[in-house]
């Protein structure tokens, strides 16, 4: 990402959801029922924020997409979040935990597409 891993670095993600949660058969997240799949990835996001927080992280703000305004994008994103982590070292610990794995099956159930930037926030 960028030269100092110490430093603390933000994730904006982007989110588009499937409209029906795509679990494959032998998920454990599976279920008789269907469940949309923001009600999926919403599964997963209970249990990462919790998995950021131990590593001293959290979320910053999240909302919904209304409307792009301005510029071009190819999709057509449906909500977002950014994430403040410690450093770019806490990044990528995370992805490597196996507690995070715990909602994985979630997370690519709910999501039809998503777009990841990292970037260090202005000094103020």
């Amino acid at each position: 990402m960028h030269e100092d891993n110490s430093k603390p670095v933000s994730i904006l993600n982007f989110f588009k959801y499937n409209k029906i949660a795509q679990y494959p058969p032998e998920s454990a997240g599976n279920t008789s029922q269907e469940i949309s799949g923001e009600a999926a990835y919403n599964k997963y996001r209970k249990h990462v924020i919790k998995v950021v927080a131990k590593l001293g992280g959290g979320i910053e703000y999240s909302g919904k997409i209304l409307e792009q305004l301005v510029g071009d994008l190819d999709e057509e994103w449906e909500s977002f979040a950014i994430m403040r982590y410690p450093s770019n070292q806490t990044f990528y610990k995370m992805f490597t935990l196996k507690t995070n794995e715990k909602g994985g099956n979630d997370r690519y159930a709910g999501l039809a597409k998503t777009s990841v930037i990292a970037f260090t926030p202005d000094k103020k």
